[in-house]
């Protein structure tokens, strides 16, 4: 089989061309990510995590590829095959860059709301653009997964629940001043009447 069948052979397993990326491990393991962090980046960015390597941030809108490099992450592509990620800094260390990844040996590439859970991308890092306030996750081996999702992050997090507060306090304002205004229309009323009935009572004396 030639270099060129073999790519449609591991295009075709991943369920589309431009998907995989990467190369043979042939020594060596990555590290897992522990448990799911805090994701570091602003709500205008997009969170990219490579397993064993950590996470960084980059500016949404921008593809896959983009969003991997910007984030800090090194990439090196496979010589002929556009959309292939050999190594993700310098990982697999004993790559061979120059021809298409084995189809148990490949950076997968998967997309995720921030907390969520990760979804095999159906487009190559290439041609996905990343969106943000989510997450873009890089993992090496035979369909692997980064270990964990990163979760909003803590200022996010409070953004929202002060968000959130803050609603509610003017709701309830203003239905504090719904009840002064009706309270004050019927003090006006008690004292019209108060007046009224002082007069016709006077009225009856004469």
């Amino acid at each position: 089989m030639n270099t060129r069948s073999h790519a449609r052979r591991i295009a075709a397993t991943a369920g589309a061309a431009g998907l995989l990326t990467a190369s043979a491990l042939t020594t060596g393991t990555f590290l897992p990510l522990a448990a799911a962090e805090p994701s570091t980046c602003a709500d205008n960015e997009v969170t990219v995590v490579v397993e064993g390597e950590g996470q960084g941030c980059a500016p949404g809108g921008v593809t896959g590829w983009e969003a991997l490099e910007k984030a800090g992450f090194d990439v090196t592509p496979v010589e002929k095959f556009e959309g292939l990620v050999c190594q993700i800094n310098q990982k697999p260390a004993n790559a061979d860059c120059s021809k298409a990844p084995e189809m148990d040996a490949y950076w997968g590439y998967y997309s995720a709301p921030l907390g969520g859970e990760w979804n095999f991308s159906q487009k190559g890092a290439n041609e996905q653009i990343a969106e943000a306030g989510k997450a873009e996750g890089w993992a090496f081996g035979n369909g692997a997964e980064p270990s964990a999702v990163p979760t909003k992050s803590e200022q996010g997090a409070a953004g929202e629940q002060d968000s959130g507060s803050n609603e509610a306090e003017s709701a309830s304002e203003k239905d504090n001043n719904a009840w002064t205004s009706i309270l004050g229309a019927l003090l006006v009323l008690a004292a019209g009447l108060a007046v009224y009935f002082f007069y016709k009572r006077s009225e009856r004396k004469r």
